[in-house]
């Protein structure tokens, strides 16, 4: 059994919390979890590499498809190819689901830590597991979403970038904007104030979704479609502090990655200096490239550890504002 941790330090849990205890008890949590949920991660990430495979198994059957001659043979092949690629782009969605349930699985258990219920790891990864399917639709429809927004944002700022070269065009002399430095410079600030506009809406959008999966990793009853219309009802008074909390936890994972990239370079001094003296670098070729992989591969899960448990941690904020869920920490 996966006793909870104690947190009663953080008394505020029984509150509102601030950005600041957000990101504080998620750090905590992952800290203290970190054995644990970095074997998670790590099984996240590997269910990523599986495609990666895929392409490379596609691609060593595809180069003898292209020497066969006889037309029947083409044609058998073909039909093989077509095939293949069906049984990679389903498994490709079967991998991407279980990414997600192996994710969400981190954001179960930190949700119980908080909720100070005892749940093993098999039952939570079983739950998980269970809705591989889920996690997949939900992501396709969020990506849906983004790429609507995207899409409505972009056509605004064409329209804005239009009416202003139309307003140029029309008040200006006939030259244009090139002649017209007044225009010029309103064309500048307009774009450049729909851009700014641009980001921070996405921005604001993509925060206030951004923990879309975590209700269906939670509630029994809540399926792909319901876990977004729930993360969107739960963060319905939180817009703008959902944007400042994604941006610090962001701000923080900042850190790590510009150490990841001085160690990679690091690794990089040894061959560099041996290719411009001339002397061959025999086995040190390899290095970099390892080092990055290692290096990368944890960024990958130390990232998946902390923003699943950010948002473990902002989904019970919100939920016990909005139902008071009851919770009592031990």
């Amino acid at each position: 059994m996966n006793e909870p941790l104690n947190l009663s330090q953080f008394t505020r849990l029984r509150e509102s919390l601030t950005i600041g205890d957000v990101v504080s008890v998620a750090f905590t949590i992952s800290r203290a979890r970190w054995k644990q949920n970095a074997g998670i991660a790590l099984q996240a990430t590997a269910w990523l590499f599986v495609p990666v495979i895929g392409v490379g198994i596609l691609s060593a059957l595809f180069i003898p498809f292209m020497m066969v001659t006889s037309p029947s043979a083409r044609s058998g092949a073909a039909g093989m190819m077509v095939l293949l690629f069906v049984v990679f782009v389903v498994g490709t969605l079967y991998c991407l689901g279980r990414y997600m349930a192996n994710s969400a699985l981190i954001s179960r258990l930190a949700f119980n830590d908080l909720a100070q219920q005892s749940e093993s790891l098999v039952d939570a990864r079983r739950f998980t597991q269970s809705r591989t399917w889920s996690y997949l639709g939900a992501s396709l429809l969020m990506g849906l979403l983004y790429s609507v927004v995207l899409i409505a944002f972009s056509i605004v700022i064409v329209l804005i970038a239009f009416a202003l070269g139309v307003s140029g065009s029309t008040f200006g002399p006939s030259s244009g904007l090139s002649n017209n430095p007044v225009m010029g410079f309103f064309l500048v600030i307009g774009l450049s104030l729909a851009v700014l506009g641009f980001l921070v809406g996405f921005t604001w959008f993509g925060s206030r979704l951004f923990f879309y999966e975590v209700p269906m990793s939670v509630e029994r009853e809540t399926g792909a479609a319901a876990s977004i219309g729930r993360t969107w009802s739960l963060g319905n008074r939180s817009n703008w502090r959902l944007m400042l909390i994604t941006t610090l936890a962001y701000l923080i994972t900042l850190p790590i990655q510009a150490i990841a990239q001085g160690i990679i370079l690091m690794s990089m001094i040894p061959q560099f200096a041996l290719a411009q003296g001339g002397s061959p670098s025999n086995g040190l070729t390899g290095i970099p490239v390892l080092v990055n992989l290692l290096v990368n591969f944890f960024i990958v899960v130390a990232t998946i550890v902390f923003w699943q448990t950010v948002k473990a941690v902002v989904y019970f904020d919100l939920r016990n504002q909005a139902e008071g869920m009851g919770l009592e920490l031990r």
